[in-house]
């Protein structure tokens, strides 16, 4: 049990005018009066002494106390010094306190080496010299006090160095690029960091990258080239930026942005390689997104060119068609007498100049840039017209138009040209997925009265049909699942009938082919503005 002697402390060190921490100096001795001699000549304002008068009564202190060294006397009963200090040196809480034994029989030179051995740092021989013994406690408050502040200082720059690292490391793992570490020491590159995000891109996990070779995630056919130019790049010790397709874990492709830069130890050598990888999937659709629609608007253009041809040679196909029928109708006439079969086939010359000149007249009508003009069509008649139109590409392809038309519809208001172009859009796309299949060949028109309010058509083909997943996107601008196609006839199509007041709409038959039909109201249309991207 610690006795009140070994509690007391330097009460008048309590107050200590230099502003630094006191520091605790311990004197062990079972005398009293050599206690308080010991104490007498130590006593100063940043030193708090403490006394202990056996070595048990030390070891308590030392427990509780951080002491910048220890005085022991070494002659003590129960507990001598140096097996004090040998006790000392078997715990981590005492084992470096600093050891000055005190002594008055230091016969020769083995008792002073025993106590070097028990740890001691020098000794002090009684009687004491006041100036020795002052001397030898200031050099090693000094030494405490500067191993306190070196202390302080690297545990202030370890808490500065750990906190960069936890800053670094959370931006590293907060940032939306892909980063990691590849250790390229080996010919394997294993990674051996990455962040969430890296991990987010790829859709690999943490046990699936760090340690493996991180060229073995490039699986895809089209990575191969920029795998061996970075491999190329690191041999050379140089920095890598490029962009690349490679496939996720899941087999989905994904394009990103890589750079890769040399880390070098202390001596300059590169051990590793620290990459970023910024996806850029969205970006690179919208630019091949962009990509496809100035091809369209080229193609657009090109298009328009070539209806702007079609209608100058229209015009100029007509007069030498007037000038045959003025011919023909001429001979007809010169020779219905005496050559009645000349004068029949004469005919049929006229006739079909005749035929002709209408659709050339009809193909100017639907390329010239009017106004929408409303005026009362029989749908059924609107339907043979188009035909004509179309009838000598319909014959070309080999395949048979048939029509279910119902004779009681009423007339609807709308405009001539715009439906036709309906109609032809209809036809034509049927008339190609026809072509897609050896048995298909026949080709229904067909009109219905739907309700009181509505009549509907329908052109109905026997070719390959709407493929499931294609069947939501028919009618969205650009949309084409043909090589050559512009993607914008059905969806033109559409704002045309809805327009005219209906609806324009598709199904896949039961047994082959495919329905477009649409519904046109019986009402008359007040006003009609040209459809989008016609």
């Amino acid at each position: 049990m610690m006795t009140q002697q070994a509690k007391e402390t330097n009460r008048e060190g309590n107050t200590n005018l230099s502003g630094t921490d006191p520091v605790k100096i311990l004197i062990v001795d079972d005398l009293k009066d050599n206690l308080l001699a010991l104490e007498g000549l130590l006593r100063r304002d940043d030193v708090n002494i403490f006394k202990a008068r056996s070595g048990s009564e030390a070891l308590e202190l030392m427990i509780a106390h951080e002491f910048a060294l220890a005085l022991i006397d070494v002659q003590m009963p129960g507990m001598s010094g140096f097996e004090l200090a040998e006790l000392m040196r078997g715990t981590r809480k005492t084992k470096n306190i600093p050891l000055i034994f005190v002594t008055a029989t230091a016969q020769d030179q083995s008792f002073l080496f025993k106590g070097y051995e028990r740890g001691a740092v020098d000794f002090l021989l009684k009687p004491l010299n006041t100036h020795t013994v002052k001397s030898k406690v200031n050099i090693f408050i000094e030494l405490y006090r500067q191993r306190k502040e070196l202390e302080k200082l690297l545990a202030d720059r370890e808490k500065l160095a750990r906190e960069q690292i936890h800053i670094r490391t959370k931006a590293m793992e907060s940032t939306v690029e892909g980063i990691f570490i590849i250790d390229v020491k080996k010919p394997d590159f294993r990674v051996i960091y990455a962040n969430p995000s890296f991990y987010s891109q790829t859709g690999y996990a943490a046990h699936e990258v760090i340690g493996k070779d991180f060229f073995a995630l490039h699986r895809d056919d089209a990575a191969l080239c920029s795998v061996f130019e970075m491999k190329e790049v690191i041999g050379r010790g140089k920095s890598f930026q490029g962009e690349m397709q490679n496939l996720r874990k899941n087999g989905e492709n994904f394009w990103s942005s890589l750079r890769l830069a040399p880390v070098r130890d202390i001596s300059g050598d590169i051990t590793h390689y620290v990459g970023t990888q910024t996806d850029t999937t969205l970006m690179k659709q919208k630019d091949l997104k962009i990509e496809e629609q100035r091809e369209v608007l080229l193609h657009i253009t090109r298009v328009g060119k070539l209806a702007e041809f079609v209608a100058s040679l229209a015009h100029e196909i007509s007069q030498p068609l007037t000038a045959i029928l003025s011919y023909a109708q001429g001979a007809r006439r010169m020779l219905a007498d005496r050559e009645p079969q000349v004068s029949e086939i004469l005919q049929y010359i006229a006739n079909d100049d005749q035929r002709a000149a209408e659709v050339i007249r009809r193909l100017r009508a639907l390329l010239k840039k009017n106004k929408p003009a409303v005026e009362l069509l029989d749908i059924n008649v609107l339907i043979t017209d188009t035909i004509t139109l179309i009838m000598t590409h319909i014959t070309v392809r080999n395949k048979v138009i048939k029509f279910e038309l119902a004779g009681d519809l009423p007339f609807i208001h709308g405009d001539r040209i715009q439906l036709q172009q309906v109609l032809l859009n209809l036809i034509s796309n049927s008339l190609e997925a026809m072509d897609e299949r050896r048995d298909s060949s026949e080709l229904l028109i067909r009109t219905l009265r739907k309700d009181n309010a509505m009549i509907m058509v329908e052109v109905t083909d026997s070719g390959c049909g709407i493929p499931a997943e294609n069947m939501d996107q028919l009618f969205v601008h650009f949309f084409t699942s043909k090589a050559d196609g512009l993607g914008m006839g059905l969806s033109i199509s559409r704002s045309i009938v809805e327009g005219h007041g209906g609806r324009l709409e598709a199904r896949n038959n039961p047994e082959q082919g495919a329905t477009f039909y649409f519904t046109l109201p019986v009402g008359a249309v007040t006003a009609l503005t040209p459809p989008v991207g016609s």
